[in-house]
């Protein structure tokens, strides 16, 4: 009887295991299901004002900024889609904010400043990709857009024993 008390408690303690496995599988379903449907919202409005942007430019016969800001969205959407991939390199994510603020400069011009300081060798960490973009993002459109002044946003990272400081 001992015997078939442990192979039962064996069998629960795995059943248990296998929940909790489970529990945080379906954990990580759900943030990546909720980063795309963030990731949707965030690309078809951008989209629509850089397009009107552009077009304006071009207006303006500005080829020059034409060319430059195309480019700009086209590596913006590279970089957004990366082949279907959801994790990114920290220097992807970087690169990514990197060509929307230099659209979003384009658009505000000279309301709008910003610098990115980051390390030479800043370690392949991986990370959900787009986190970034909305924190920049909500700085412009709730601190700089309805502002009378222009604004700075600062990006630094650098490195502080095991981590990785984004200030």
């Amino acid at each position: 009887e001992n015997e078939y008390l442990r192979a039962e408690n064996a069998i629960l303690k795995k059943l248990r295991e296998l929940r909790l496995k489970e529990e945080k599988e379906q954990e990580a379903l759900t943030r990546i299901y909720e980063l795309k449907a963030l990731t949707s919202q965030i690309n078809p409005h951008f989209l629509y004002n850089t397009l009107d942007t552009i077009i304006w430019m071009a207006e303006f016969q500005d080829h020059q900024k034409v060319v430059d800001i195309t480019k700009a969205l086209s590596n913006y959407f590279r970089l957004s889609l990366n082949a279907g991939e959801e994790i990114v390199t920290l220097r992807q994510e970087i690169e990514h904010v990197r060509q929307y603020l230099f659209i979003q400069k384009e658009r505000y011009g000279d309301k709008l400043k910003y610098e990115i300081d980051e390390p030479d060798d800043i370690p392949d960490i991986k990370l959900p990709k787009i986190v970034l973009q909305p924190l920049v993002e909500n700085a412009i459109y709730h601190g700089i857009k309805e502002s009378e002044r222009p604004g700075k946003i600062t990006i630094t990272v650098s490195k502080r024993d095991t981590f990785i400081d984004i200030c």
